[in-house]
């Protein structure tokens, strides 16, 4: 599964994580670390399989709690209209 932030979102580094600006609505989202972390890899469209072994590492997390971490974020930032589906399961 590929997700990627939509076209209309702009996104930069910051100190304390990662400022999402939905240039549609003007909302801004600060993602605080460890998910600044997986916005970033997503971002870059690494393979699903490569994101939750970092994440499992980023976040020395066992991998059901990694893997629910991310399933979480995925969700939360798809119903915001941050992120969308670009495919099926790699």
């Amino acid at each position: 599964m590929l997700y990627y932030p939509a076209p209309y979102i702009k996104w930069s580094v910051e100190s304390d994580g990662i400022k999402v600006i939905n240039q549609q609505t003007g909302l801004v989202y600060t993602i605080y670390y460890p998910q600044a972390a997986l916005w970033d890899l997503m971002a870059r469209e690494y393979k699903f399989k490569l994101v939750f072994r970092m994440i499992c590492k980023i976040t020395a997390a066992e991998p059901a709690a990694a893997h629910q971490l991310i399933m979480e974020s995925i969700e939360k930032w798809v119903q915001k209209g941050l992120l969308i589906k670009k495919g099926g399961h790699d």
